[in-house]
């Protein structure tokens, strides 16, 4: 470590690489701006914080955020915590990322596409004994399409990590947290999911699968390709091919969704964030209640804010 260890872990203990690494980044950044070495940082060093702004008016936003926690950190570390230097930073960051959220907003709603979810949905059942008959990328591909529009969509990577287990000989929840899961137990399909992007805040998920369509999806593609699917060490739900010998990637779940999309609406280049993103038009045209907001984000791996409304509104 560069620095003192208790600078690191002053919000909590550190290890991870990264973390570790953009900590000394941003220091290195912070000693070169105040033309002044880390071990001889004092307080008074950091008392005129209109001064320190001034230095950064010409840097990005989030250089600037980089930076004000380093200080953040320092005043921490020292025990300033109390002093209202560290409000004025506080205050400083709120602003900043607050500017960027309103930033985050347009670019937003300039870059996304929306599509008829209900349209969707119901040429996709139409087209149910057909599915039934198709041999195995492209069942597989509805079952994916399925998952983001008869569930509360989530994101790409809690596909790839699935992995299916028939006869479970305990509770998901306990099963090796390096993956998700998907079981049918007592005739009712469950998920649990422990590799997603917010696990760190929203921790282990638990679903029941209550949707008659893809109840039926997943009973179609683990009888159609029951043998595969069972004589594989693997045990993924989801295959990258017809030897049923390596996961799908992200890659290959992403670029399922805009072909059927476009099969069954006629509108190109729809992808899983325009899905989200009209799942979430769709719920907020109905004035959710602020619990049915946090319900849907907890669902569709989101941490819940009220600016998130701005978004699709």
């Amino acid at each position: 470590m560069k620095y003192n260890k208790e600078y690191y872990n002053v919000y909590s203990n550190i290890v991870n690489k990264k973390s570790l690494n953009f900590i000394d980044n941003s220091t290195i950044r912070a000693e070169k701006l105040l033309k002044t070495n880390f071990d001889d940082w004092s307080l008074i060093l950091f008392l005129d914080s209109t001064k320190i702004f001034e230095a950064l008016k010409n840097v990005e936003d989030i250089g600037i955020i980089c930076i004000i926690s380093v200080i953040k950190r320092w005043l921490m570390y020292k025990k300033h915590k109390e002093h209202r230097i560290y409000a004025e930073y506080s205050n400083k960051i709120n602003e900043l990322y607050k500017h960027r959220n309103i930033n985050r907003i347009a670019k937003y709603k300039d870059n996304t596409k929306t599509v008829d979810l209900d349209i969707l949905r119901n040429n996709f059942i139409n087209n149910f004994e057909n599915i039934k008959k198709m041999k195995y990328i492209k069942l597989r591909n509805h079952l994916i399409l399925g998952f983001y529009i008869f569930m509360p969509p989530v994101r790409l990577g809690n596909l790839e990590y699935m992995k299916y287990i028939k006869n479970p000989t305990r509770l998901l929840k306990h099963e090796d947290s390096k993956y998700n899961y998907i079981s049918k137990i007592e005739g009712v399909y469950n998920i649990t999911y422990n590799q997603f992007k917010t696990v760190k805040f929203l921790k282990q998920q638990t679903f029941k699968i209550e949707n008659k369509y893809l109840i039926d999806l997943l009973d179609i593609y683990f009888s159609t390709f029951k043998n595969e699917l069972e004589n594989t060490e693997s045990n993924y739900l989801l295959y990258q091919g017809y030897n049923f010998e390596k996961k799908i990637d992200n890659v290959s779940i992403g670029a399922s969704i805009p072909k059927l999309t476009y099969t069954y609406t006629n509108i190109k280049s729809i992808h899983i964030n325009d899905i989200r993103t009209s799942y979430f038009k769709n719920f907020y045209s109905q004035n959710p209640t602020i619990d049915e907001e946090r319900d849907l984000s907890y669902k569709m791996g989101i941490l819940y804010s009220p600016e998130t409304k701005l978004l699709y509104t």
